[in-house]
């Protein structure tokens, strides 16, 4: 079976309100290749600079507390945020994060993201400043422990608690012009809240935060390219965008839907695009291809166009519609 013979059966399926990714995974990930133009626009990326505090690299214990019991013996207090250093990480966090950012940012459409050159700044039309203000876990715990001589130490697991871990990325971006002028900045900063297992795994729950900093890079990146005039959207009034979240949100499935048929033009899986809605959802996209959110009176308006040909359900919790398929006619 071809990549091109799958599209009737996607359709179809879109059309009965199938919104499983299970069927979509069928097809090879690129089942229908979408042609782009060749880059056009330049974009220059240095590797990041750490701006972390000194403890955020070397890491850090809680607070540890020894107090005296008459009789008894001794007992020790633990107490506070354990915060991982670079050697929880992986070594070199920020070479993880460098790569992750060029390739969110090499997703942008009709753009090339390149190394700068000491000699040759006019090859570049704008270059991307990274400053790592944080890249941390840290995981709040509570210890105590008796010390009674002879018998050593006792535990008493109801002493203990141990929070559920968190990972924190912050990222102040500069966009210069290629003869170094300031045209925007911003800093973005993403939080993830992991499970019970990730407290001892540091390291994923740290580069699950470093997409979701990734992604909102390359959203607001696109955004100032987009108004500085680079990389035009050519508007399709003929078709419309569909999305699924990946269900280990790694990326979407992004989908172009013809508007008078609901046939399914092409399907492709991109990464960099922002993780709105649910995995495993189908959704009306809130944002063009290149994955700059539209304004919400311009996706309202596309909403309610398409209303009368496709079934939508609205998610009041996250402004965006569930898309259900063609209506049957």
């Amino acid at each position: 079976m071809t990549a091109r013979s799958l599209v009737p059966l996607l359709t179809a399926a879109l059309a009965a309100g199938c919104a499983s990714p299970d069927l979509l995974a069928l097809a090879p990930d690129d089942r229908v290749p979408l042609e782009l133009e060749a880059p056009r626009v330049r974009l220059a990326m240095a590797p990041p600079r750490d701006a972390r505090p000194e403890a955020e690299r070397d890491g850090r214990a809680p607070r540890s507390e020894r107090r005296g019991v008459p009789i008894v013996g001794r007992v020790e207090v633990q107490r506070g945020s354990e915060v991982s250093g670079d050697g929880d990480l992986g070594g070199a966090p920020l070479e993880g994060l460098d790569a992750t950012l060029r390739r969110y940012l090499a997703s942008i459409e009709s753009v090339a993201v390149v190394r700068p050159r000491e000699d040759a700044t006019p090859a570049t039309d704008y270059v991307l400043e990274v400053d790592v203000l944080h890249l941390v876990t840290t995981s709040f715990q509570t210890r105590r422990e008796l010390r009674v001589p002879v018998v050593g130490w006792l535990f008493d697991p109801s002493l203990e608690r141990r929070f559920l871990p968190t990972a924190n990325v912050v990222l102040r971006l500069r966009l210069r012009s290629a003869d170094g002028r300031f045209q925007a900045a911003r800093v973005v900063n993403a939080s993830v809240l992991g499970g019970p297992d990730e407290a001892d795994d540091p390291a994923a729950l740290a580069a699950a935060a470093v997409r979701a900093a990734a992604h909102e890079a390359r959203r607001v990146t696109a955004s100032w390219l987009a108004r500085a005039g680079a990389a035009p959207l050519v508007v399709d009034d003929d078709a419309f965008l569909v999305h699924t979240v990946d269900v280990d949100r790694s990326g979407v499935l992004l989908a172009r839907i013809d508007r008078r048929s609901g046939e399914v033009l092409w399907l492709e899986r991109r990464h960099g695009l922002p993780l709105v809605g649910p995995p495993g959802v189908w959704h009306l996209a809130p944002f063009d291809e290149r994955g700059v959110l539209l304004p919400p009176a311009d996706y309202a308006a596309l909403a309610e166009a398409l209303a009368g040909g496709f079934g939508l359900q609205r998610i009041d919790q996250l402004a965006v519609y569930r898309y259900l398929g063609p209506v049957a006619r």
